[in-house]
């Protein structure tokens, strides 16, 4: 076969251009440091690196929840050790009241602390994380817990004989004494002991001895505490591996409600130290006694549940960086041999160059007779 300037030419250019491809792959190489840049470079390399990628992007994910889900534990440990601090101070303070050496004035003070107590407890069951609430349940952006100061109950006449209401501390002029029918008048009627919250029916007014009334009226303190009607029992759960979900959160429910009731019974503790009430200081104790009881129970779940995530988190970083591990022998290249490879390749370039011009040195002066 006749093979023409044309066809060499041709040949020559085609294995020119090969090299270059060699030489821009290598060079691509060392400058990502990768073996596979693309599917043509190895397609079975590129199915397995495509399955390890997605394997570390889910330990990431597993990874992200495992993080926040401590955040909000210590979030909720660091409220919980509050409130615990709280009900230890009000156990102190009630174990001097019921000293024999304590006068009714003392108490009175008492019951000062005490209601600071129950503000910062209020603070503390609100207690927020980023913007989202702590004990509210699964309706973390409504607080759980609202303090009001506004009194509805009933009582039973006794004629002049004082009938302790709900609260102490009433605010003067917020009551409001009805039958349902007729409005009474204070000081006709009856009379107010607004400090020690009791009420006096007088017999010399229109009211009936051993009837029961309505009463309404404001406190000067907190004197309940609601809960967001929405709800506060509901639970959390993050996905922190395959298959398994752990509970971040604790509800409100499971720790200031129940029986006896956080907030009820610090404000009978407050209210009985006011009247001076010796036998409900004792019940008041047992309470704060029964709550304390409770919320060391709950310290250690959660406890329980931390060392759980914290093993869980652990975990899934030691299998993130074998899997990272396998990605790189699948996918990353050998700087070194990847150095010398290209080395060779431009040697060979630079030959086929020199080759070349010499091969393709005629022109068409060459082929003109003289």
């Amino acid at each position: 076969m006749r093979v023409t300037h044309k066809m060499l030419s041709s040949i020559f250019l085609y294995d020119l251009d090969r090299n270059r491809v060699d030489l821009s792959g290598l060079q691509t190489r060392i400058a990502t440091a990768k073996r596979i840049n693309r599917p043509s470079d190895d397609p079975a390399g590129v199915e397995r690196v495509l399955r390890l990628r997605s394997s570390v992007k889910r330990l990431e994910g597993y990874k992200e929840n495992v993080d926040e889900a401590k955040d909000w534990m210590e979030s909720t440990e660091l409220a919980l050790r509050d409130t615990w601090q709280v009900f230890s101070e009000a156990k102190m303070v009630l174990l001097r009241a019921m000293d024999g050496s304590t006068d009714a004035q003392a108490r009175k003070a008492m019951a000062c602390g005490i209601d600071q107590l129950l503000e910062g407890l209020i603070r503390t069951a609100n207690s927020r994380k980023e913007g989202r609430y702590i004990f509210g349940g699964t309706e973390t952006l409504t607080a759980p817990y609202t303090a009001s100061y506004k009194v509805d109950e009933k009582f039973r006449a006794a004629y002049d004989t004082p009938v302790p209401l709900g609260h102490a501390r009433i605010e003067e002029g917020s009551v409001v004494v009805t039958d349902g029918t007729n409005i009474y008048t204070e000081g006709v009627d009856y009379t107010l002991d607004y400090e020690r919250g009791t009420i006096t029916v007088l017999s010399s007014g229109d009211m009936s001895d051993g009837t029961e009334y309505y009463v309404s009226y404001r406190t000067r303190e907190v004197s309940s505490v609601s809960e967001n009607p929405k709800g506060i029992s509901g639970k959390m759960y993050r996905a922190v591996g395959e298959g398994l979900r752990v509970q971040v959160n604790m509800p409100g429910s499971e720790v200031f409600g129940g029986e006896p009731d956080a907030f009820r019974a610090l404000i009978r503790v407050r209210d009985s130290l006011v009247r001076d009430d010796r036998e409900g200081i004792k019940e008041a104790l047992s309470d704060v006694d029964e709550i304390l009881d409770r919320l060391d129970a709950r310290l250690a779940e959660l406890g329980t549940r931390m060392e759980r995530v914290e093993a869980t988190g652990e975990l899934l970083e030691r299998e993130k960086v074998e899997v990272q591990g396998l990605l790189n022998m699948v996918e990353s290249t050998d700087i070194a041999r990847a150095v010398m490879e290209l080395q060779l390749q431009e040697m060979v370039y630079l030959a086929a160059l020199e080759v070349g011009s010499r091969v393709l040195q005629p022109s068409l002066v060459d082929f003109l007779g003289t």
